[in-house]
């Protein structure tokens, strides 16, 4: 069982300290449901499902019934990836938005900003596979 700074304790070995960290971090709010699944969510926005070894993005949307939670997209294996590739992901798959975390490193310190730039260049790097 892991206990994160914000009182949540949790017992999925797939999912890194860092990884949830990271999250609470960037402002999100933790839960666990009745399955023992850790969620991260932002109030009407979206939430991010960790079920097992995948994280499964949902987002709110608004429709004739009112506010909805509708699948975005997933991916299965974070127990593969390291905080940078971490990162990466959450700023891939829009979780994180790269604006609010560059914001965020260079309010706090010169070494945030410097670990925020080393982010940026791995994405860089992550995105120019894709546009070969």
């Amino acid at each position: 069982m892991v206990q994160l700074t914000n009182g949540i304790q949790y017992n999925n070995h797939h999912l890194k300290v860092e990884f949830a960290e990271y999250l609470v971090a960037n402002g999100f709010k933790t839960s666990m449901d009745k399955k023992g699944n850790l969620t991260f969510y932002i109030d009407n926005v979206m939430m991010l499902l960790i079920n097992g070894n995948t994280a499964e993005l949902y987002k709110y949307h608004y429709n004739t019934k009112g506010m909805e939670l509708s699948f975005h997209q997933s991916h299965t294996g974070i127990d593969m990836l390291d905080i940078n590739d971490w990162i990466v992901l959450m700023h891939i798959m829009n979780v994180v938005k790269l604006s609010d975390f560059l914001m965020r490193a260079l309010k706090e310190s010169v070494q945030k900003a410097t670990e925020a730039s080393f982010v940026i260049e791995n994405l860089a790097k992550h995105l120019q596979l894709y546009h070969q």
